[in-house]
């Protein structure tokens, strides 16, 4: 148990940690990255807010990414040992 607890504890670093960076390519996609730099209070604050919404976005991918790879791991695994075991008998 604590083995699986420690795993979800380095996945969620993990995406917290991929999720900044991540984040800052949505703005640089829609043009709003480092070099605008003549924008209103608004405007800036509006790029905060996007850039924050970028980081969920991100954090809630990354770790849909990981649940989906796991998901098919489990799933090739027991073809494999169906697979295995067809053979076998």
């Amino acid at each position: 148990m604590k083995e699986i607890i420690a795993r979800e504890f380095i996945w969620l670093i993990l995406a917290v940690v991929l999720a900044f960076p991540l984040a800052f390519v949505y703005l640089w996609l829609l043009g709003l990255a480092s070099e605008t730099t003549l924008v209103t209070q608004e405007e800036q604050e509006a790029i905060v807010e996007l850039y924050l919404l970028g980081v969920l976005v991100s954090f809630i991918g990354v770790y849909l990414i990981r649940l989906i790879i796991g998901a098919l791991g489990i799933l090739v695994s027991r073809r494999r040992m169906a697979l295995v075991d067809d053979c076998c008998c």
